[in-house]
């Protein structure tokens, strides 16, 4: 993309190639009736038991679909003495229980999660107190049905015994009309490793969602309302969305110029690339949000930046990630393929790496990174991201990883992944370390997942239709149970 001026329309095509095509306009009649706060339109009803069990005294026992999140079970129950209560569910074989509580006497509610849609559950209360330890009769309820409209997803590769152990679900998002993944609907799914979809949202119509995550406190997701793509407006009503599983929206605020990626600070400010530029110019500032007052300011203006180095370079980004240990933010641009580190605490750029005057060298100078996505530092301090092997976008995507030496300015390759095997994908793409050392590469514009083992092979795989396009994916590392409220 080299110095020239180009407008943000333009690169709409270049950076993320697709029909520009708003689906919606002419989709089936229905669409708006499919509302970003459900997936499928049914309520349902399940088997209730009314008579007093047991020497706890449990009655009235039901269960509920939630409207807006119809792959969760509500169960509720009275009981005349107090008691730590475990609500149990099974379904296909699996029991799953939720956490322990210690409830006193009266009403009491509990959500069941992890349910795939479309599922015959069977769920029960298990007690122990004063009474000594007892169960409910088995009581029968359904999740409801998942939208025709959600893409169909294909388990390629599983090899259990070579699994992360930690990740049980993947946090991801996928656009609905296969071939036309700009100006459509996407959904934003929770996927398990048999690759099910065990909870689901839509997008609005006209704000696309391609980078969900895990909020930064663990307890809720954060999706965006992208009207950049979803409307090519410049992102004028973009919006950040904070969600809980129960399908209720806690909050959200404005982000005007919000294209591509955000992320979130421990202290819940919102941090993303924001597109200042109009028809004739791609301009961008990285900016941040308070949580609380929604007031905004301005981190980075990148022309100005570019110019201090004596750059002058279209400016627009696709992650922006956050490090903890540092207070330092990297920013990821697509338009000069370079990452730029900024100190939170001041405001300024650090270091640099990549395709720009005075970046870091690469060792070896052919690990450099080119059309990057998704950066961001390790837990041992490596610098890990997803790029094309060579320069062209239709070379293969891998995962690289660097130990940054500040001594001698290099970044230093110390690990690659998936290198020679072919797998392409012109746009996006992403990067994950897991746990146990083994590695989710995101494929993005070639819907593919793939987990890598430590040695080096694919452990698990899940890919969508040919015409099907990825966002961003994140491994769950916290219990469901954590995102959502809490329970009376």
């Amino acid at each position: 993309m080299g110095g020239s001026t180009i407008g943000w329309m333009a690169v709409a095509l270049v950076a993320c190639s697709g029909s520009t095509k708003p689906v919606g306009d002419d989709d089936d009649d229905d669409d708006d009736d499919v509302t970003w706060h459900s997936a499928t339109t049914e309520t349902g009803t399940a088997e209730t038991h009314s008579t007093t069990t047991g020497s706890y005294a449990v009655s009235d026992l039901g269960a509920a679909r939630l409207p807006d999140a119809p792959s969760v079970i509500r169960v509720s129950w009275s009981q005349d003495l107090p008691a730590t209560v475990v609500a149990a569910f099974r379904f296909e074989g699996e029991t799953r229980r939720a956490p322990a509580r210690a409830l006193e006497a009266g009403a009491h509610e509990e959500l069941l999660l992890g349910i795939p849609f479309d599922t015959d559950v069977q769920w029960w209360l298990e007690l122990d107190g004063d009474q000594g330890q007892e169960a409910t009769p088995e009581l029968d309820a359904r999740t409801g049905t998942l939208s025709s409209k959600v893409p169909n997803i294909r388990v390629q590769t599983s090899v259990p015994e070579k699994w992360d152990p930690a990740v049980e679900y993947v946090l991801l998002t996928v656009d609905e009309a296969e071939g036309y993944f700009l100006g459509g609907y996407w959904w934003v799914q929770i996927v398990d490793r048999k690759g099910r979809v065990v909870w689901a949202h839509r997008s609005e119509n006209r704000k696309i969602t391609m980078y969900p995550r895990v909020s930064a406190d663990g307890h809720s997701l954060l999706v965006d309302l992208d009207s950049y793509w979803g409307a090519f407006d410049g992102g004028a009503n973009s919006q950040i969305a904070e969600l809980r599983l129960d399908g209720v929206e806690v909050q959200r605020w404005d982000a005007p110029g919000l294209h591509h990626s955000f992320t979130q600070l421990p202290d819940r400010t919102l941090v993303y690339g924001s597109y200042t530029g109009g028809l004739g110019a791609y301009e961008e500032n990285i900016v941040s949000i308070d949580p609380d007052t929604s007031a905004r300011h301005t981190i980075l203006n990148c022309d100005q930046w570019l110019a201090s180095i004596g750059e002058s370079r279209p400016c627009g980004t696709n992650t922006v990630s956050y490090d903890e240990r540092t207070n330092h933010l990297l920013a990821s641009w697509f338009t000069f393929d370079a990452i730029t580190e900024i100190d939170l605490g001041t405001d300024q750029v650090v270091r640099y790496f990549g395709n720009v005057s005075g970046s870091y060298a690469f060792d070896p100078p052919n690990s450099q990174f080119w059309y990057q996505h998704g950066p961001y530092y390790t837990d041992a301090g490596t610098l890990l991201l997803s790029t094309h092997a060579q320069e062209s976008h239709q070379s293969e995507l891998v995962v690289r990883e660097y130990q940054v030496d500040a001594g001698t300015r290099t970044l230093r390759q110390v690990g690659v992944v998936g290198e020679g095997e072919g797998v392409g994908g012109e746009q996006m793409g992403e990067a994950h370390r897991l746990p146990s050392g083994n590695t989710l590469h995101n494929f993005g514009t070639n819907a593919h997942l793939r987990e890598y083992a430590t040695d080096g092979t694919v452990a698990w795989e899940l890919d969508w239709n040919a015409e099907n396009t990825i966002g961003r994916s994140e491994p769950i590392l916290v219990d469901l149970y954590d995102l959502v409220p809490e329970r009376p």
